[in-house]
Order: C-alpha cells, then structure tokens, then sequence
C-alpha cells in the first residue's frame, strides 16, 4: 500500500505542476509577452518558449550608458512601469552635471523622461551633480541607511527644469515641458505615489543647494522612510535663508498636501551650519511625521529642528537635542488642528516645544471670525519629556512656561484650543494641562471684554488693573466681585 500512497502523491504533484504552468502562461504572464529578448529582461514562459519581460530588468546586464544616470535613463526611455534592478550595477558610482535618471542635459530645456519607474540602488556611495527628479508613481528605494548613499558632488547645481535646490525632488512643478506628473483641471500640477527609502542623503559637499529632499508637487501616497539626512547645513552661502534636510513647501499652484507619512528619519547637523538650518519645514497639510532623530550642532546654535506652519498635522516619535528649539509652531505661518505625541529631547536644548504667539495674516483660523488672530489653536500635545534645565512647553500665546526645574520635565497632556472671545486683546484662549503649575482655565493680562462662548466659562486677569474674575454669563464677559 505504500507504494501506491507514493504514486497518488506523484500524480498529484504532476497535476498540480501542470496547473502552475497554465496559470503562468494565462493572461496575467502573456501580458508581459513581447516577442523578444534583450539583455537584463528576466525570462518569462509565453506559451511555447521562454521571452524577455521588461516589467523588471536587471541593469548590470545592460550596454552601460556614459554614467550611472546615462544607464538608467536608456532604461527608462524605452520602458515605463519598469522596475530597474541596479544593485549590482557598482562599476558606475557618479552621475555627471545634467544627468539624472529622468532628465538628460543642462539648460532650462533639458531632455525629459516622465515614464514611471522604481530603481533599486546598489550598495556603496552614489556622487551625483544635478538634482534627481522623481516622476509621478516612481520610486528610489535603497540597500538601507549608511549601505546606499546619495552624496552631492561639490560641482553639485539645481536641475534645469525646476531650479529647486535639492539633492533630490519629489515631483516637478514644471507645466510647460513635457511633465513628471499629471496637469489637473485646475492647471497645476499633482503628483501621486512618490517615494524615497531605505538610503542615506549626504549634504556634506553642498555649496549652492539649500534642500536634501524637496516636495512641492507630490501628494496622495508619496512618503520618504527610512532615510538619513548628514552634514545638513554644511554651506558657505551665507545669503540663503534656510537649509533644510526635508522640505514639504506649498508654492502657488502645486502643493505637498495629504503626502507622507515622513517616517523613520534620522537628521545630522554640521557643527557650522547656520542658525536657520532645520531638519524639517513642514508647510504643508501631510499625514505627519512618524519617528524622528534630530542633532543640531548646540543649545542654541540653531533656532529649530522641527518648523510646524500648517494644519492638520500628526508628529510622534521624535528626538531633538542642540537646538533651541525642537518643534517650533506657528513662527512662519498659520498652524491649526496638530497633534503632538511622544517628544523627548536631550540636555542640550532650550525649549522642547515652543508654541509661537505670531499673527502672520489678518485673516485667521483661531477663530476665522476673529481679525488678527493667533497663527496656532486647537493644538493637543501628548507625552512630552525634556531633560533637566530645559524648557518641555513654552506657550507664548497664553505666557505659560512648563519647565523641568519647576517639576514639569514630563507633561502627559497639554491642550491649547481656539479663542473664545470677540476681541483680538486681551487673549482669551481656552487651555487644559495635567500639570498642576498652570490654570486651565482662560487667562491673559488685562480685563475681559466683548461677547464669549460657552457660558460659564472663565476668565483670569492677571494684571493689576481692573476686576480680576470675569464669568461668561448669557454670550459676554461679566466681572465677578
């Protein structure tokens, strides 16, 4: 019987194997089928005989182009969807000015590819002259940080069809040559599935570039993750006015929005780099960033890690140390709805958040009926830890300082919502805090006046003039004797 118990498990075997291969020679892998073979092409079965399939190609096996960048870009000219295999393609470690994957020559009309691609990097440090371009639904994806790294040559220049400063460029903003992402109805330009991984960005080269990764164009399913950014800020161009390791801009027409998340980031600073270097600009509307290490160059050598001018941003997981400040709220621009989770930072530090009272438009969300309101509201902060002798909250808007030498170094909640009265001054924000050190009700340092919301509300004046209570009582702020 056990013979025969073999000879069924063969037959099924057989069966099976058999069903396998009509599977791959249906339509999914006939799709692929063209016909001929070319060198790098890995072999597909089409009905009778084994064929070349272009949807991945190994670039090792191909006739080398003048360049790293040369190579890819025959590549991608010829195929689009492709996945281009370049991890073994090590004999070619630079791309010279005016070559990129995507983008051939120098000038302001250089030759454009926009077909998608993903590209896996090989191993071992690429030296690149031009910014790289990433079209829409294309992707860089390396070995992993300090195996693959971009470093900039020190002849590094922007490319010819943006002018965007960048190592590399999420998407094109550019609508008049043949473009990297798709024109909406509106005329502007929206790119979708960006992505940039697993690799390391070296800036230390840098003499003219500003950004290591720039998005201005990219949204829906675009990311980076798993990337670090070192020798961020190391420049002799004094007269730019911010470096940023990561750049998510909002420009007139294209925009960054719902792009992200931004994850696992790791940001070096050179020990010179200039006060306004920062290791993310966040302008933009994104789905956040998760998980983060930034290290300035001293307590007050930098005046930010993290700038947070928009709404409706998550930020958790974060690290800073040598700033002076870590997230820097609202210095820059109108920065309702955020949420803040899990940040922590080292000794070298001033204030961990700082919460900006700028009003930097006449028209505001906190609340839009109030002209001249506060750039940030609505905020919730959650699980805050700053070092000894530092500051882990500083809410310039309501003057509240919750320091770790007055016994607030770890604050769990923290709360500042929308302005409840009519009148631009005196502020009359509503707050809630788990620290015992700080009201949570309103408060400000003058007399409560106008119309407010909800009844029963409160408020402080912190002044030596005038009532001292106030109770919102039917819509209006009413002294309390």
């Amino acid at each position: 019987m056990k013979p025969q118990r073999n000879l069924e498990s063969r037959i099924l075997c057989v069966a099976a194997l058999v069903f396998a291969g009509c599977c791959l020679a249906g339509p999914a892998a006939q799709a692929q089928c063209t016909g001929t073979g070319v060198a790098g092409n890995n072999a597909i079965y089409c009905g009778t005989a084994t064929q070349g399939s272009a949807a991945y190609i190994d670039a090792s096996a191909v006739t080398l182009g003048s360049d790293f960048c040369k190579t890819l870009n025959n590549i991608i000219v010829a195929n689009t969807g492709v996945v281009i295999d370049a991890r073994g393609l090590t004999s070619q470690t630079t791309c010279v000015a005016g070559s990129t994957p995507w983008v051939q020559g120098t000038g302001s009309s250089p030759t454009v590819t926009p077909h998608a691609a993903t590209i896996l990097l090989p191993p071992g440090t690429l030296t690149i002259a031009t910014t790289w371009i990433i079209p829409g639904s294309s992707k860089l994806i390396g070995e992993g940080p300090g195996v693959t790294t971009i470093k900039a040559a020190s002849t590094f220049a922007a490319d010819g069809l943006d002018s965007i400063p960048a190592v590399v460029e999420m998407g094109s903003q550019n609508t008049t040559t043949p473009s990297m992402c798709v024109v909406n109805l509106a005329g502007n330009v929206d790119c979708v599935g960006v992505g940039v991984q697993d690799l390391t960005v070296d800036m230390s080269s840098l003499q003219s570039a500003v950004y290591g990764i720039y998005n201005a164009a990219s949204q829906e399913t675009s990311f980076v993750d798993n990337v670090n950014f070192i020798n961020v800020g190391n420049s002799t161009n004094s007269t730019v006015g911010k470096y940023a390791a990561l750049e998510v801009a909002t420009v007139t027409g294209p925009s960054a929005s719902n792009s992200g998340p931004y994850s696992n980031l790791v940001c070096t600073l050179t020990s010179t780099a200039y006060s306004t270097t920062r290791c993310v600009d966040l302008l933009g509307h994104t789905r956040g960033i998760h998980g983060m290490s930034c290290y300035g160059g001293g307590t007050s050598a930098q005046t930010a890690a993290i700038y947070l001018d928009s709404d409706a941003n998550s930020i958790e997981d974060v690290y800073v140390n040598g700033f002076a400040n870590g997230i820097y709220i609202g210095s820059q621009g109108q920065a309702p709805s955020n949420v803040l989770f899990n940040i922590t930072g080292g000794t070298s530090i001033t204030s961990l958040i700082n919460i900006d009272s700028a009003i930097t438009s006449s028209t505001s969300f906190c609340p839009p009926t109030v002209t001249g309101g506060q750039n940030v509201c609505d905020l919730t902060i959650m699980g805050v830890g700053a070092a000894t002798g530092t500051t882990a909250i500083d809410d310039q808007v309501t003057g509240a300082s919750l320091t770790a030498s007055g016994g607030d170094g770890f604050v769990g909640l923290y709360m500042l919502g929308d302005q409840v009265g009519s009148a631009a001054t005196p502020v009359q924000y509503s707050r809630f805090s788990t620290s015992p050190r700080v009201p949570t009700w309103l408060f400000g340092s003058g007399v409560a006046s106008g119309t407010c919301t909800p009844n029963g509300a409160l408020y402080s004046n912190t002044s030596t003039t005038g009532s001292t209570l106030f109770a919102c009582i039917n819509g209006t702020w009413t002294s309390i004797p």
